[in-house]
């Protein structure tokens, strides 16, 4: 009943939040020494796209929320076409690559324009008012998540600072390359957590007993699938990284085969993460956030100048492991895991077939 109101006074913290964000990742992107024609690309898809982005995103949390996920299929879908045969035949006609942020950005502000019309069609207490009280409520309950996403966001490009720093920017783009198909995965991951997050909320709220047979099944479910993926990619890295980008990108090949030791517990741990939100304990986030931070920094500074792009994925995939533990450490203090059956049993298969892939290796398969 409240959602319409809810949203409303949300979008508006979301324009207000989007100004800051335009000025903190200009100034980020500066920081980076970019050649100025790159820089200057950078820029004005940062000023195009974060506002009407973040909109977009909004109203996609608010239609979460409410189990609608029709709308944003019905809005995303046809958009999305209509966004890569514009951006592919305005290329074709000679438009240089900023046209594409100019198109990005206008597929932002439909997908929005067809999210207000279908609250204002669906939901009465769709009202363009501003209630002070709730964007203070709404302000207080967000900080939590802004401190986590904000720190992590930071920590993430840590390693690409250090890199342009501390050897130069094809290194940057060499290991950019490598965490790119790696990228491609944690951008599908999210549409899983949200899928899976109201109902996790309504279990907790429903039976602790059973939140905490979901949880474990759930974790069972993404170890044992999500790791022969990891294997793919690290089996596949040579042939990915040559097909797409070529031969001068063959450095690139051991970056992504090091990040994709990341994969398997950055999922579980995205899930724990979930299991924190759903039992009203994301403040525990915070701490998780910053830990993992400051180990990423430590290990950035300490293998960076010595082992370049490597030492940048080895402090990347060590970091995730560190999330991993604290995400696992915290979520087990909110329910009682099923240990044998969620995660030693599975544990003991990847085991086996991490030992097989290794003595298969050998045989060139």
């Amino acid at each position: 009943d409240e959602a319409g109101k809810l949203l409303i006074n949300a979008s508006l913290i979301g324009g207000i939040s989007s100004i800051i964000i335009i000025g903190l990742l200009v100034a980020g992107v500066l920081l980076l020494n970019y050649p100025a024609h790159v820089e200057t690309l950078i820029i004005l898809g940062i000023l195009l796209v974060v506002l009407p982005s973040t909109e977009a995103s909004i109203f996609e949390a608010a239609i979460t929320g409410l189990e609608k996920m029709e709308w944003i299929l019905m809005a995303r879908l046809p958009m999305t076409v209509l966004q890569v045969g514009s951006s592919i035949l305005l290329l074709m006609l000679g438009f240089d690559i900023e046209i594409l942020f100019v198109v990005l950005a206008i597929y932002y502000v439909s997908v929005t324009v067809i999210y207000v019309y279908f609250f204002k069609s669906s939901l009465n207490s769709f009202q363009l008012q501003i209630d002070r009280s709730l964007v203070a409520l709404l302000i207080r309950q967000a900080i939590p998540f802004v401190i986590i996403m904000s720190l992590s966001q930071v920590f993430l490009q840590a390693d690409r600072i250090f890199l342009s720093k501390l050897r130069d920017t094809e290194t940057v783009g060499l290991y950019a390359t490598g965490a790119m198909l790696i990228q491609l995965i944690y951008m599908a991951a999210p549409a899983v957590m949200i899928s899976l997050f109201p109902g996790l909320s309504r279990a907790y709220r429903k039976s602790q007993d059973h939140f905490s047979n979901l949880v474990s099944q759930i974790f069972k479910l993404l170890l044992i699938t999500v790791f022969p993926l990891t294997i793919m990619i690290i089996s596949l890295a040579g042939i990915m990284i040559l097909f797409v980008f070529g031969d001068s990108y063959e450095p690139s090949i051991i970056i992504l085969q090091i990040l994709a030791l990341g994969i398997l517990p950055s999922i579980l741990s995205r899930l724990l993460y979930r299991v924190l939100l759903a039992s009203d304990n994301e403040r525990l986030g915070i701490n998780v956030t910053l830990v993992s931070g400051a180990v990423n920094l430590i290990l950035n500074i300490l293998l960076i100048p010595r082992y370049g792009a490597v030492g940048a994925g080895i402090a990347s995939v060590c970091t995730i492991l560190v999330s991993f533990l604290q995400n696992f450490f915290y979520a087990n203090r909110v329910i009682r895991f099923n240990f044998v059956t969620s995660f030693w049993l599975p544990m003991i298969s990847v085991v086996i077939g991490s030992l097989l892939f290794l003595w298969l290796m050998d045989w060139n398969i």
